[in-house]
């Protein structure tokens, strides 16, 4: 992912989303939120997720409990 950011900043069109609920707190059926700010987590924190949204130069959006960067060709 991080050798296509480029590319996809170059090309602009693209939606890139991330969960900010694991599976696990799905699975014990944990609350999902309808709805979540722009600058919340995503909800694995390997590090990765965060140099994505860093270097993506999209929108930052929101899309129910999804956070992510939108970009579309003008």
């Amino acid at each position: 992912m991080l050798d296509t950011i480029g590319e996809l900043n170059r090309d602009g069109d693209y939606l890139v989303l991330f969960q900010t609920v694991t599976a696990l707190a799905l699975a014990a059926g944990e609350p999902v939120p309808a709805s979540v700010p722009p600058e919340t987590r995503p909800a694995y924190h390997t590090g990765l997720e965060e140099r994505i949204l860093d270097r993506l130069t999209g929108r930052r959006i929101t899309c129910g409990n999804f956070v992510g960067v939108y970009s579309a060709k003008s």
